[in-house]
């Protein structure tokens, strides 16, 4: 007998509840990153004091922990029992944002020029412990998840995930228009709901079936962590992307303090359009979901890496007085390919990753994609500190160094594109052929794809 789980089948009874929790869990989730990471924290770390240079720090050190990924794939590699282990580091790591939001607060008037440095280290511990379970998780849901089906779930969980963070967006900007409450105290309540959802997401997992562990004995460290660096056709995906990871880091790490700051936006209304991503991922991820498992998750890449620069064009094009509406249909079409990326390199990972070390691997391609995510988000802020107050006029118009960096993101985006057609999987289908199936879907039944309305 089959069952729908999160618009999946399921033929197994025992893992129904186990896919409904992963669910319910991910949604919690997504109330967690809304709650601490809103165009509001922006906005609270300026009133601390931190420049450009120190958004450029918060938004890559923390990244740059993601190395104890490779710690944490190799004690996966060797703990039985994953999700005791993954509960208790992840709770750790999201209580940590408490004493953030209340920094102001509990640090001294002493000690309130060493902020950013305490904030720094808060986050750092913070995404170091959550980065040390990530390897558990994906080795665990990897074992879950039956292979037949693992794009589909995975595409129907985002798009509850994303429609949960949609909601959760438009929570926020209500507040923040109707309350009128000073900045700390306002990201200290939210960072505080978002906790809370964060740590209930944690604990649905000790309703989780946990399969049984392969354990490896025999493969040193070194030899481990180093296998997927000899695997021919994931060492090129690693390649492909930690350069992606790059190329969108450097811009899309300054975005909303370039729409608050250049743009003008009010808080509320980029807090509206922050949100907007989330519609067009939550719409379409179902659809990528459904694609990778009939062609495979490379033309997927393939598509979606394609289109991906054109958010950058927009955020180039935009002034204050279009920005209010240019930038929602940009961001919604963005989520569409955001959703294709994750369907894709996710499913893709998974799969060609071998069970007895996929822990490494899957270490590997997150943790060097944040890695190189950090130091181009940091390398952007110190790009912006070095070009700080040099313009250009061309056209009749001014270009700053947010726009020099923009345009940098572009041209490494549009390398990305011609880099991807490297990666390799004999079972996916040509991309030609997979756009010869969508020529005659367009343009409404692929608009009607994402909601489910065609099979």
């Amino acid at each position: 007998m089959r069952s729908m789980i999160a618009g999946t089948y399921v033929r197994s009874p025992g893992l129904r509840p186990s896919f409904r929790f992963v669910t319910v869990a991910g949604c919690l989730a997504m109330v967690y990153v809304t709650g601490v990471t809103s165009p509001l924290s922006t906005k609270f770390f300026r009133s601390i004091g931190a420049t450009d240079l120190d958004i450029g720090l918060l938004g890559g050190i923390p990244l740059l922990m993601l190395f104890m990924q490779f710690v944490g794939a190799y004690a996966a590699n060797h703990i039985k029992a994953r999700k005791p282990v993954f509960m208790v580091l992840v709770i750790m790591s999201r209580l940590i944002y408490i004493p953030v939001a209340f920094m102001p607060i509990l640090l001294p008037p002493a000690y309130r020029d060493m902020s950013i440095t305490v904030l720094l280290l808060l986050l750092t511990a913070s995404a170091a412990t959550g980065n040390f379970a990530v390897p558990l998780w994906y080795s665990w849901m990897a074992d879950l998840i039956p292979k037949r089906i693992m794009n589909r779930y995975w595409g129907a969980r985002q798009s509850w995930m994303q429609g949960t963070w949609v909601l959760s967006f438009l929570v926020v900007a209500w507040f923040v228009h109707t309350m009128n409450l000073p900045v700390i105290r306002a990201f200290g309540l939210l960072a505080t709901i978002g906790v809370t959802a964060g740590v209930l997401d944690i604990l649905l997992f000790a309703w989780v079936r946990e399969p049984p562990h392969k354990v490896t004995k025999s493969a040193t460290p070194l030899k481990s962590l180093l296998a997927p660096f000899t695997h021919p056709e994931y060492r090129t995906f690693l390649l492909y992307s930690c350069t992606w990871a790059a190329s969108v880091m450097t811009a899309a790490a300054f975005m909303q303090v370039y729409a608050l700051e250049t743009l003008k936006l009010p808080l509320g209304a980029a807090t509206l359009i922050w949100c907007v991503p989330g519609i067009g991922h939550a719409l379409a991820s179902r659809f990528w979901g459904r694609i990778a498992d009939r062609f495979g998750q490379r033309p997927v890449m393939v598509i979606c890496t394609f289109f991906k620069p054109l958010i950058v064009v927009v955020f180039l094009m935009a002034t204050p007085s279009t920005a209010f509406w240019l930038l929602p249909m940009a961001f919604a079409l963005d989520g569409v390919w955001n959703a294709g990326n994750f369907i894709g390199a996710n499913g893709y990972s998974m799969k060609i990753a071998p069970r007895e070390n996929r822990s490494a691997f899957m270490a590997a391609i997150m943790a060097l994609t944040g890695i190189c995510g950090g130091l181009a988000s940091v390398g952007g802020g110190m790009f912006l500190k070095s070009f700080s107050g040099i313009s250009l006029t061309v056209i009749g118009r001014t270009w700053t160094n947010y726009h020099f960096l923009f345009i940098m993101s572009f041209f490494m985006r549009l390398a990305c594109a011609g880099l991807v057609h490297y990666v390799r999987d004999p079972k996916s289908s040509g991309t030609r052929h997979v756009l010869m199936h969508f020529r005659g879907a367009w343009p409404l039944r692929t608009f009607r794809y994402p909601v489910g309305l065609e099979k």
